[in-house]
């Protein structure tokens, strides 16, 4: 949570009527974690595949190298 939304919500919590409004902000951030979580999780995929592709790439050559010892 960026700071200035870190100073609105300790602001907020002085008064209990602002509950409400609490329970928004913390929503509101929820959803941008879920956001940055889905976009991670693609670019992890992104560099899984990348890396099963580069050790395809290795792994025959260290079984032919190693065959002809």
């Amino acid at each position: 949570m960026p700071v200035e939304r870190l100073r609105r919500y300790g602001a907020l919590c002085r008064d209990e009527s602002t509950v409400p409004e609490r329970i928004a902000l913390l929503e509101e951030h929820a959803a941008a974690v879920d956001e940055a979580i889905a976009d991670l999780r693609t670019q992890r995929d992104k560099l899984t595949e990348k890396l099963d592709c580069y050790r395809g790439r290795v792994s025959p050559a260290a079984d032919t190298a190693t065959s002809s010892l």
